[in-house]
């Protein structure tokens, strides 16, 4: 039997028994969101879903929740003022990456590629992989400080 270090349980954006599985299932969970009002708003109903579940389903194990920021378009001001928004009520669950809104997604989507076969230059292929390092290395800073933490 294979053995991961990772699986990633990818959900549509609702509220559905599908994405309340995942939740239970899941160590961690990562929240994109689009830097608008309606995103933001899903985004709390969200967290009272997560509560909702912490308090009633024995089976809800998940570490952390951390929030990205997907399709950012820095020419629109409402994106900006939302991210400010999310530092200042989200601090410790925003991750500094942010995924930047890129024309080459649907490119490579629409020819079966991957964004590294497509056009691993672009901006949306660096910011995924800035986003796994900044991942990768809270993993570690999660896993060391948990060990610490037992070790005491």
């Amino acid at each position: 039997m294979p053995k991961y270090n990772y699986i990633i349980i990818d959900c549509a954006p609702s509220v559905s028994l599908a994405n309340i599985n995942a939740m239970v299932a899941a160590d961690d969970i990562i929240v994109p969101i689009i830097p608008d009002f309606l995103s933001y708003d899903g985004l709390n109903l969200l967290f009272k879903d997560i509560s909702a579940l912490r308090e009633n389903a024995t089976m809800y194990h998940a570490r952390q929740i951390r929030i990205i920021v997907n399709k950012y378009d820095q020419r629109l001001s409402i994106a900006d003022i939302l991210i400010k928004t999310l530092k200042e009520e989200y601090k410790d669950m925003l991750l500094n990456s942010i995924i930047r809104q890129d024309a080459t997604v649907e490119r490579a989507q629409a020819k079966l590629l991957t964004i590294f076969e497509y056009a691993k230059r672009s901006k949306f292929a660096q910011d995924i992989i800035s986003f796994t390092h900044e991942m990768l290395e809270n993993e570690k800073k999660f896993t060391l400080n948990t060990v610490g933490a037992k070790n005491d």
